[in-house]
């Protein structure tokens, strides 16, 4: 791995190392009462395993002024047709690589133009290593652009229903999931956080012997890098605590084959406000365009009862 450490008298201690069991990624930690100056050195200690391992430096350097904890170097490689783009990643960030042929019109970095298929780039710790084919102009510059790394999906379903689909296996069809706000005399009576919108099993309450079910638009998970992903939603469950059953299911997106188990949610729990889970999605899903299924059965007996709502769905890398 590596480590860059940086320290600011304004915007303080900076400090990214990578390769490690857990990863260390500081920006701007203020550190109250120090100043820099000659009375300091560095000094370099740690302990592995049982004190029986050998801890190996190399390619130490010492400078004044900016310090590019990323060491983002651009180079050429297969003889000259392509660029090689190499910089240290952490596991908590996304990339992109931006270029510009004028840095003097375009001082902003947010001005500069996303190299194709080297946007939103999982990392893969403690390097990155990016290749892409060498542009015509006489000159390019690029830079690297880190961020949080952002949800893969994500509805909250304020804006409509969107290519959200529903339908039931039921004889009956009398429940369905429904978009809007709830109206039964029990569970939710608004999304979570007081948002207008939620799909929940009838607006009203749900019925007898139902199989209904409800499936995102289409997902993808083929992401280069991605090793897991993580769906997490808010729910508000009101049932009768007995029989009724809610089950999570990954589908292919073209032909709806099933990835992975069952994952099913406890529906006997009531809730009394908005509750978050989050769940794992199972290994075969990585790599595939994907559909995932809400399903809710209840039993022979009538009950006064909201259900299951659902609000702020969201997929997301790790």
């Amino acid at each position: 791995g590596s480590a860059s450490i940086s320290w600011d008298p304004t915007l303080g201690l900076s400090v990214m190392i990578t390769g490690l069991a857990i990863e260390v990624n500081l920006e701007n930690v203020e550190i109250p009462g120090f100043t820099g100056d000659d009375e300091f050195i560095f000094a370099f200690s740690g302990r592995t395993g049982g004190a029986t391992q050998t801890v190996l430096l190399d390619n130490v350097e010492v400078g004044t002024g900016a310090t590019d904890r990323y060491r983002f170097a651009v180079t050429g490689s297969n003889n000259g047709s392509n660029l090689e783009f190499r910089w240290n990643s952490s596991a908590e960030e996304a990339y992109t690589i931006v270029s510009t042929t004028d840095p003097e019109a375009n001082p902003g970095s947010a001005t500069w133009t996303p190299v194709p298929g080297l946007e939103t780039i999982v990392a893969t710790p403690p390097e990155n290593v990016e290749t892409t084919v060498k542009p015509a102009d006489p000159q390019r510059f690029y830079r690297l652009l880190a961020g949080p790394i952002p949800p893969l999906f994500f509805d909250d379903f304020e804006s409509g229903p969107g290519d959200w689909t529903t339908g039931f296996d039921d004889p009956t069809g009398n429940t369905v999931w429904q978009l809007g706000a709830p109206t039964a005399g029990s569970g939710p009576i608004g999304g979570a956080d007081g948002s207008a919108n939620v799909f929940t099993t009838n607006l009203a309450e749900y019925f007898p012997n139902a199989d209904a079910w409800l499936r995102t638009p289409v997902i993808d998970l083929g992401v280069p890098g991605l090793a897991a992903a993580t769906l997490t939603f808010e729910q508000f469950r009101d049932t009768d605590g007995v029989a009724e059953t809610g089950v999570v299911r990954v589908l292919r997106a073209v032909g709806l084959e099933q990835l992975g188990p069952d994952l099913p949610i406890d529906l006997n729990a009531l809730d009394l406000d908005w509750m978050t889970e989050s769940i794992a999605l199972p290994a075969e899903a990585l790599g595939e365009s994907v559909i995932i299924e809400f399903r809710f059965t209840s039993d022979a007996t009538s009950d006064p009862y909201s259900g299951w709502s659902l609000d702020n769905i969201e997929v997301t890398a790790g």
